[in-house]
């Protein structure tokens, strides 16, 4: 590896050179392996204690602490300048300990992408290792996923740089190596594919591309991306093409998009199936998917403690955002951030027991900041305060980044636009919250499914789009339309069976026309399951629990899903089921307080007031109720996105019916 005096592998086998005793112990290993990832940077004690001694008494884990660091002490007898020991702080010494990734990681920063490539090609981050206890498991979970990326991107982009210069067989086993790793990696399939092409194997090329279509319809139910359908379209017909580069047609030119393929049993090669899009110099790239550098976090104090906060909250939202559907997160210091859209800034300030952290969006191209938000909370258990960070982040990024897109958008028609731009269109409406606004949007949502049958996100997009019209009052869905959607949505799970936002869609089906309460719960939980800090999945278990009448636990998670939202423009929508749920748990303060909250923010619509009026009466705030019912009775009494009465029990729903109209 190095001259180092202590060398270890992190990557694959576990491995050191230069210690006096062999470690073998899971939580010795999984502590220097925490040290090696964080070589250099003081490692404060409190965070060991929590991620490895979390499940136990104060005293007791910092006398565990103590004793683990002791063995690694006698480990080091031989070289005491690698393990620096102080009061509060634990690391290794850069200058007497080497460590592979990190030698990875200068490697990419010098540009020597073979040398990286050859170190990750080792195997995953303390592979061997499977601890029982839920810390080390929850670290060891976002610190794999965030090498993995690493590596993953780095292969890919050796695998490029061996093409460009020629060498398409030592390509296609780079390209062979990231399909071992994941078989369902496209972006690996379409570098494999050109270099069986480029070292003149077409049929070896097309037989990648057929397998790929065979796993992704037995595993996932579905067709490939429109970006390798056009790979292997363009190596058909003898066109040589860079990863995510697609040639842009000339003038006069018809510009396509792939979005299929059939292989009839007398031809060959797969027939290639796309859509029309016209006047090519207006349409955005298909594969010109956003793109989110994460900086490193600025932090203060500068001490071992805020340092730890400000890595941890870096990394889970690193984690969390690469978990989105159509957006790709990289790491700002990596090397390979160059033509991102935007950069995620954040900075940490803590005092006493208090923390807050501010993100900043900022749209490369311009340096322009499009999102500024700050969190605060209590610090006193910081992984607590982390995990609450990152979950309202999360939220807010999720509803930010689509707003950014669809303003990216906002030039091109809409029947210019591929299945993932219609969506992104398509949800910018919905956050509009107006009748026209999903109106228009179930129109979007109808032609990407004509454009692609089977595709999981625009069938349960559209599917929501028709039950919040019916809920609100627009149209009736008759039985035949219910079970039409009930099937859509069983369609798209088959297709991302991991979707939360699905599952919510789906728990949303049962709970508005089927009035299934149980059915509901359990997609909520399954969606819930998926992300924890989904605000939707809490939403649709506030439903099913109002469907049962268990009101207190509706309001809870219905309190929950708003807290997530504070940033969403449909905030008002929000707000509403939950002075819904408080007024029939017979919490008629709060509910008044809530709906007033809704009224302040979009005070023209009468079903807020009735149901500000109905709160206040209950309270004995006669006077003011009547005001509040003369209110409503002067707003118009049309259908509105943003006051959609929720499916409530049968003990209140007859007055809800009778009342709020």
């Amino acid at each position: 590896m190095t001259n180092s005096a202590v060398e270890i592998q992190c990557l694959g086998d576990f491995a050191i050179q230069g210690l006096a005793v062999d470690l073998r112990g899971t939580k010795q290993v999984a502590l220097l392996g925490f040290l090696a990832s964080n070589l250099g940077m003081p490692c404060a004690r409190e965070t060991l204690v929590s991620i490895f001694w979390g499940d136990r008494f104060n005293e007791q884990a910092r006398q565990s602490l103590r004793q683990a660091l002791s063995a690694l002490r006698r480990a080091f007898r031989h070289c005491p300048d690698g393990l620096e020991i102080e009061r509060d702080i634990v690391r290794l010494n850069p200058a007497v300990v080497s460590v592979d990734i990190k030698q990875a990681e200068t490697a990419i920063a010098n540009g020597n992408m073979e040398k990286a490539a050859e170190i990750f090609r080792r195997g995953d981050f303390l592979e061997a290792l499977n601890p029982k206890e839920s810390g080390i498991s929850d670290w060891l979970v976002l610190e794999r996923a965030k090498w993995r990326e690493l590596a993953r991107q780095t292969l890919l982009d050796h695998g490029e740089a061996l093409l460009r210069q020629t060498q398409p067989i030592a390509a296609a086993e780079t390209a062979a190596w990231l399909l071992r790793q994941d078989p369902l990696d496209e972006t690996a399939v379409q570098l494999a594919m050109r270099s069986k092409a480029t070292a003149g194997s077409l049929s070896g090329a097309v037989k990648l591309y057929r397998r790929l279509c065979d796993d992704l319809q037995s595993e996932l139910g579905v067709e490939p991306a429109a970006e390798t359908v056009d790979c292997i379209s363009r190596l058909q017909q003898g066109v040589g093409v860079r990863q995510q580069t697609p040639a842009i047609p000339a003038a006069g030119e018809t510009a396509f998009e792939g979005v299929g393929s059939s292989s009839p049993k007398n031809l060959s090669s797969p027939v290639i199936g796309h859509p029309w899009r016209p006047e090519a110099e207006n349409i955005a790239a298909a594969s010109d998917v956003p793109t989110i550098s994460v900086d490193r976090f600025d932090f203060a104090p500068d001490d071992a403690t805020t340092k730890a906060m400000a890595a941890d909250l870096r990394d889970q939202l690193i984690f969390r955002l690469t978990k989105r559907i159509g957006i790709k997160v990289l790491d700002e210091h990596a090397g390979l951030t160059d033509k991102s859209t935007y950069v995620l800034k954040g900075r940490l300030r803590t005092s006493d027991n208090q923390g807050r952290l501010n993100l900043s969006m900022i749209l490369r191209e311009q340096s322009r900041a499009v999102f500024s938000q700050n969190y605060t909370g209590d610090t006193s258990d910081t992984f607590k305060f982390c995990d609450d960070m990152v979950g309202q982040a999360e939220t807010h990024l999720r509803v930010q980044t689509n707003a950014f897109d669809g303003e990216r958008l906002s030039h091109i028609p809409d029947d210019e636009l591929s299945v993932p731009e219609l969506r992104t269109r398509a949800a910018n409406l919905l956050h509009a919250g107006t009748i026209e606004g999903f109106g228009h949007a179930e129109q979007l949502m109808d032609r990407a499914v004509e454009l692609d049958l089977t595709d999981p996100t625009s069938l349960a997009m559209r599917a929501n789009i028709k039950i919040w019209l019916s809920m609100a009052g627009c149209r009736d869905l008759s039985v035949g339309e219910q079970d039409q959607i009930g099937a859509d949505l069983n369609t798209a799970l088959e297709g991302q069976h991991r979707s939360d936002y699905i599952y919510h869609v789906r728990g949303t089906f049962f709970a508005c026309c089927k009035q299934d309460a149980e059915a509901t719960l359990r997609d909520g939980q399954r969606a819930l399951e998926i992300n924890p800090n989904y605000a939707l999945a809490y939403n649709t278990l506030g439903l099913g629990h109002l469907l049962l009448g268990q009101y207190d636990k509706a309001a809870a998670f219905l309190r929950k899903y708003v807290a997530l939202s504070e940033n969403d423009p449909l905030l008002p929508a929000r707000l509403f089921p939950l002075a819904v749920a408080l007024y029939c748990n017979g919490d008629y303060q709060d509910a008044e307080k809530t709906i007033d909250r809704a009224i302040g923010l979009k005070p023209n619509h009468r079903l807020f007031h009735r149901l500000r009026a109905m709160s206040l009466r209950a309270i004995g705030y006669d006077d003011e109720a009547d005001a509040a019912d003369l209110t409503a009775d002067q707003l118009p009494n049309t259908p509105s996105m943003l006051a959609v009465c929720p499916p409530i029990h049968q003990d209140q729903s007859d007055h809800f019916s009778s009342t709020m109209r």
